[in-house]
């Protein structure tokens, strides 16, 4: 009596489809990773222009913005990668092929969730640890760019509007740290037509601890004030003055926006913010194994069907999904959903979803619905 043949857990099937996938996969996100990164590269790059931020820090900060995007990336890619590689495999009679040898969907959900869950996990890691982490060193970035010179505009033998449009400064010197600056001229303008031009002596830049503000101290100066083309000007004589050159865009030092707080910051104020930080958090690694797990059967083509015959509808199906999620995130930081419905509540709805997709898919509707009527 032969032997049965045992069939290998890992097989060639397992092996092609994962590597037809992972391929797929690398090809869509880096598309879309080079589509956010050249965006935000534009961002950078008029920061620079308005002196708003030094250049040497523009790379640094783009491989830190792609770690964060990278993470959101990975759950769409996936997704998108198992449609088209699916179809593919629909179209080229590949899955015709395999279903004759027995090999339907359920057969290729193995290499599918082995796959789904080593990347859930990856993107597990990265939003609840290196997102963070990447989004406190941005703010580190900017935070220390703030004190200098360049950031607010001012620097050495080069004109600088303010962001408001109605101060222009001009350094003619500055120390080589670039928080000393001598012979300043600023030129003003006020409400009613009032021109105000200052000449200070020496003046410094300092950032208010406790709000973040930036402010230019001027020491040993002259304000003149009046409207052009009048002789009523009044000159003030000054030992030390004070002006806001631009109020801050980052919490205070030793603060950080939610975003880039740890999980135990997080779970140790436990507000509402928080909780809807965390779960989202979550959600997008759990969005990867419910998208997965919805793709398989939605690949299905019918004869004569093109490859991307249900692109659309699935395409469709994940811009709901998430724009649901962020609904759902909003309602929670305002108190609008108890913390413990949370984002669950739109998980549970996809997976009804897919369970009702695999019905169809396998024919479950079909033979409830034949007994019903025989009944």
């Amino acid at each position: 009596m032969s032997k049965k043949s045992k069939v290998p857990f890992f097989g060639v099937i397992d092996r092609f489809l994962l590597r037809e996938l992972l391929l797929t996969l690398s090809a869509v996100v880096g598309v879309l990773l080079l589509i956010l990164i050249s965006n935000r590269l534009v961002h950078f790059l008029a920061d620079v222009a308005a002196g708003q931020l030094p250049n040497d820090v523009i790379f640094t900060m783009l491989a830190l913005k792609g770690l964060q995007y990278l993470a959101l990336l990975l759950p769409m890619g996936f997704y998108l990668a198992l449609l088209l590689v699916l179809g593919r495999m629909y179209r080229d009679n590949e899955m015709a092929a395999l279903a004759a040898c027995g090999v339907g969907n359920p057969r290729l959900l193995r290499p599918v969730l082995g796959a789904a869950g080593l990347i859930f996990l990856l993107v597990l890691y990265m939003t609840m640890r290196l997102s963070p982490w990447a989004a406190r060193t941005v703010e580190d970035i900017e935070r220390e760019a703030a004190r200098s010179s360049e950031v607010t505009g001012v620097a050495a033998g080069r004109f600088k509007e303010s962001p408001s449009g109605n101060r222009i400064f001009y350094v003619e010197r500055m120390s080589r740290d670039q928080q000393e600056m001598s012979n300043l001229f600023i030129h003003a303008v006020k409400g009613g037509g009032i021109t105000s031009i200052q000449s200070p002596e020496r003046a410094t830049l300092e950032v208010d601890e406790a709000t973040g503000d930036r402010y230019l101290v001027m020491e040993n100066g002259y304000i003149y004030e009046g409207t052009p083309g009048s002789a009523d000007y009044r000159i003030i004589r000054y030992q030390r003055h004070r002006v806001l050159i631009e109020e801050s865009r980052l919490p205070r030092e030793g603060h950080y926006d939610r975003e880039a707080r740890s999980v135990e910051e997080l779970l140790a104020a436990a507000e509402p913010p928080d909780v809807a930080e965390l779960q989202w958090r979550f959600s997008v690694a759990l969005s990867l194994l419910l998208l997965a797990l919805l793709a398989v059967p939605l690949a299905r083509l019918q004869p004569r069907q093109g490859r991307y015959g249900k692109l659309g509808v699935a395409l469709l199906t994940y811009l709901i999904y998430t724009n649901v999620l962020t609904v759902a995130r909003k309602l929670v930081e305002r108190e609008g959903v108890p913390t413990w419905i949370g984002l669950w509540w739109v998980h549970l709805l996809l997976g009804a979803i897919v369970l009702l997709a695999w019905a169809v898919d396998l024919g479950w509707t079909r033979r409830l619905w034949r007994r019903a009527r025989a009944a």
